[in-house]
């Protein structure tokens, strides 16, 4: 009987969780605008509060509030201007001997730290450069208040934003343009990130070819770029390895030759890996005496997946930062249908790489099922089949999904042979069906995942 779904995924996470040990010790540091969509690898936390200073939110005049209580259009408080201060000058201070019998003010701008006190005049709230009215008074650039200012108006507070030890990015997180706006705000200029996972993908077969002559009976391989593209865009580097002869010795041969680069944490092939007189994977694998995880699994498509690792030598396992008894390469053969061969990498092999940079697992949505067009009906009694599947198998299919009303989402089945390329490009999630459930209705819920 056939591996169950889950039991797959469980011996995925066992196996990548120990396979984590040494991929978590490498890491880059980069600067922070090469950073985005990287992983932290360590916990980076704020060493200083910012702002350092009391600083004005407007551009106007800083002065004390009290002294405005009386203000009104017609006995307007008049400031002698006695400075001006912009972003990131020093903060002023007001000597008591620059003070004359008008109070003291002083022109700042949005960004500029207040002034420091003169005497028991406390520079406590900034009025904004459109509520004043510009004057001269003796020869001195003065300002007419008109209504009273509160304490603390436009005024940022040392602090207010970021207090030390606040966390920037956690250990494990993936760097969003957000962090980057933090981590520069903070003055980290520079992180320590996760090292990217390298994938060596290999296509198979004689019949397969990258670009197709006219006139002869090959078919364009379509998994190689796709398998390559997907990965790259969740964040991996890939090395396309080329096409491997329909020969158990040549497949042999070149997936070891990958296995013994010391490059590779991840190795990827599709196609020649079922039963069939040219499927030479299996044997090849044997011939390089891997340790199995699983071959076949109750999945629909992609049921003759196989999932193994490649004993590589001490010394070279060394030079990988492994240690322990396992000296291994991990190897996926998908299959070489292209519908087939996504589904394999994105609920197999995607699950295998975020357990090894200890990310979590793709979220999983809930959706109504539909038809394009259709509405919940009223009755399950009248309501439509819309797919009928093998009750033992967990069933992936393309699916488009669309948002009806606030937060519910509807999702229609595409045609689906894991063959036809066509349906999979007018997709934008998957549907997953699992095992236990043979029949699927027009309003029922099924759980989706966004598609690569």
């Amino acid at each position: 009987m056939p591996l169950s779904y889950l039991d797959a995924l469980e011996r995925i996470r066992c196996e990548a969780e120990q396979d984590a040990i040494a991929f978590r010790s490498g890491f880059e540091r980069l600067s922070i605008d090469k950073a985005v969509s990287r992983i932290s690898q360590v916990t980076y936390r704020c060493h200083e509060a910012t702002p350092k200073y009391d600083t004005s939110a407007m551009d106007g005049y800083a002065l004390n509030s009290a002294a405005t209580q009386s203000a009104t259009p017609e006995t307007p408080i008049i400031f002698r201007v006695c400075g001006t201060i912009a972003a990131g000058d020093e903060p002023l201070r007001i000597d008591n001997g620059t003070v004359s019998d008008i109070p003291p003010c002083v022109e700042i701008m949005t960004g500029a730290p207040f002034p420091q006190n003169a005497g028991d005049r406390q520079f406590d709230c900034c009025v904004r450069l459109e509520d004043v009215t510009a004057i001269s008074v003796s020869g001195y650039p003065c300002i007419g208040i008109r209504k009273p200012a509160t304490f603390q108006q436009n005024r940022r507070l040392a602090g207010g934003d970021f207090s030390p030890g606040d966390i920037i990015i956690s250990a494990g997180q993936v760097i969003q343009p957000s962090h980057i706006m933090a981590l520069a705000s903070v003055g980290i200029m520079e992180v320590h990130v996760t090292r990217k996972t390298v994938v060596g993908v290999f296509s198979t077969g004689n019949e397969v070819e990258r670009v197709c002559r006219r006139g002869q009976h090959h078919i364009a391989d379509a998994n190689g770029p796709y398998i390559s593209a997907s990965l790259q865009a969740q964040g991996s580097e890939v090395d396309f390895l080329g096409t491997l002869e329909d020969n158990s010795d040549a497949i042999t041969h070149g997936i070891r030759a990958a296995s013994n680069t010391n490059r590779y944490d991840v190795l990827i092939s599709s196609g020649a890996v079922s039963a069939g007189k040219y499927d030479f994977v299996p044997s090849a694998l044997q011939n390089l005496h891997v340790r199995q995880v699983f071959h076949k699994i109750a999945i629909r498509p992609g049921h003759p997946v196989l999932f193994a690792k490649i004993p590589i030598s001490a010394r070279k396992a060394v030079e990988r930062g492994v240690r322990g008894d396992r000296y291994e390469v991990p190897f996926f053969g998908l299959p070489g249908n292209p519908v087939a061969s996504a589904a394999c990498l994105q609920f197999l092999v995607a699950p295998y790489l975020k357990h090894l940079q200890k990310q979590s697992p793709e979220p999983v949505l809930e959706a109504t099922i539909c038809q394009f067009g259709d509405s919940k009906p009223p009755d399950r009694a009248l309501a439509q089949l819309l797919l009928k599947v093998p009750k033992d198998l967990d069933v992936f299919r393309p699916g488009v999904t669309q948002r009806r009303i606030a937060d519910h989402l509807e999702v229609t089945p595409l045609e689906h042979s894991s063959w036809k390329v066509k349906p999979f490009l007018e997709a934008n999630c998957w549907i997953h069906v699992p095992a236990g459930q043979s029949d699927v209705y027009q309003g029922d819920t099924v759980s989706i995942l966004a598609s690569h």
